[in-house]
């Protein structure tokens, strides 16, 4: 019943303790990531010119050579320096070598020929291998491909296990970040609607899938000054990219059993605002999948001016909310950036929380992310793809006096999962092993 109420009203969200993604001025960026590896990625810089970063710190290795063959000709300026050597072997082709002490990443830039202004300048990787060992070719490629399963039916007869953070789709090897997301790209993130009424339910929150039974959230998406919401107004789809597509392919309604919130929130305070909502079995199938959870660990510097990715609906550039699912990039903080940004800061930041975004000058800042949502990080696998690690749930955003929504040039605040690490797993029904990689069943 309340599926068909679902679509038929006006999707609204609460601007004042729930909060929701707007990207201000933003200009969709594109990443290019070879077979979806950890080792390399090829960030677009503008027309037929790429940055392309090397991560050699990902691997426990004193030496390097990798070999770059692409399928059309590129251009490259001879690099070196004391570390690394890069330079062409053909028109096609790169090779990149150590010197002597292995830096953890470094970049150079590249750029391709004979395009035309309409045509795709992607440097497409034909051919990659690291010390004579391939990890990226047609045949890797043909294995990474998945044909969507059919989800209204059997989705083709496959049973998933709990494999973390990967998605189950690859659409394409190029992604566009700051732009709006395909079914599947993140396949965790589910929407938590509010019965406000008899007849109207309203976009609320995001919220992150952690298990088959278990929805990680905010604890100020499930309260309400601190009481806990009823179990009866609140309602979880998974699945989704389109909130007003009611005929989505690989849609969920989840049933919830039970909401336990932790027991140290208290209203207003990013500290502890975390709550898992306990649902009956999730299935997880192309479109729906878990994220890895980030710990045990209390040390959050580690990941200072590091690059993470937002995730969720929120608001558009007219304060409107989101209908499709959007996704940008947001650079980890200093607590001493923020907190010298505006002294406020120093209320709510502290071992258990952090800071996030790209500064007050940036004209691609969030002016907040959904209430609930993750801040996730991609880390490579020892089958060298990447995983998506969740590390932040969005808990607070400030707006300028009189204003009614989140300024997009102050910094966010995220309740840093990692110190909750034991809590969280110990009501999500995990174990220890759930967050290592294994293969899906047939």
């Amino acid at each position: 019943m309340w599926d068909k109420i679902l679509f038929l009203f006006c999707v609204t969200t609460t601007l004042w303790e729930v909060n929701s993604v707007y990207l201000k001025n933003t200009v969709p960026t594109e990443k290019y990531v070879p077979c979806n590896l950890g080792l390399l990625h090829f960030d677009k810089v503008r027309e037929n010119y790429w940055k392309c970063t090397v991560n050699f710190g990902l691997y426990n290795i004193t030496d390097a050579v990798m070999s770059i063959v692409f399928i059309n000709k590129i251009n490259v300026d001879t690099y070196q320096n004391n570390y690394f050597t890069v330079q062409k072997t053909n028109k096609y082709s790169l090779l990149i070598s150590s010197k002597q002490l292995l830096l953890e990443k470094f970049v150079f830039n590249v750029s391709t020929e004979n395009f035309k202004k309409n045509d795709n300048d992607v440097p497409v990787v034909n051919l990659l291998t690291l010390n004579n060992i391939p990890l990226c070719n047609d045949r890797i490629k043909a294995a990474l491909r998945t044909i969507p399963a059919n989800v209204t039916h059997s989705h083709s007869g496959k049973l998933h296990t709990h494999v973390c953070g990967r998605r189950l789709i690859n659409h394409t090897e190029l992604v566009t970040t700051r732009a709006e997301a395909q079914q599947g790209d993140w396949p965790w993130h589910v929407a938590l609607y509010l019965k406000e009424s008899r007849n109207t339910i309203s976009y609320h929150c995001g919220g992150n899938v952690i298990s088959r039974t278990a929805i990680l959230t905010s604890a100020h998406c499930v309260s309400n000054n601190g009481v806990l919401r009823n179990v009866s107004t609140i309602y979880i789809v998974a699945g989704l990219s389109n909130l007003t597509n009611s005929k989505q392919p690989g849609k969920q309604k989840l049933v919830i059993e039970q909401i336990i919130m932790h027991p140290a929130y208290k209203s207003g305070d990013p500290t502890s605002d975390l709550a898992i909502i306990k649902v009956k079995n999730i299935d997880f199938t192309d479109y729906v999948q878990p994220i890895c959870v980030w710990g045990p660990v209390f040390d959050k510097h580690k990941f200072y001016y590091k690059e993470a990715t937002m995730v969720g609906f929120g608001l558009t550039e007219r304060n409107m909310v989101s209908t499709v699912l959007r996704s940008t990039h947001v650079k980890v903080q200093n607590d001493s950036t923020c907190t010298s940004f505006m002294q406020t800061y120093k209320l709510y930041l502290n071992d258990y929380t952090f800071c996030a975004g790209n500064g007050p000058n940036s004209t691609a800042n969030p002016l907040n992310g959904d209430s609930g949502g993750g801040l996730v990080f991609s880390t490579m696998q020892p089958d060298h793809k990447i995983s998506w690690f969740l590390r932040g749930v969005f808990s607070k955003c400030f707006s300028s006096p009189g204003a009614s929504v989140c300024n997009s040039s102050y910094y966010v605040v995220y309740t840093d999962v990692g110190p909750y690490y034991g809590w969280i797993y110990y009501h999500a029904d995990l174990d220890f092993s759930d967050n290592v990689m294994v293969s899906y069943i047939n």
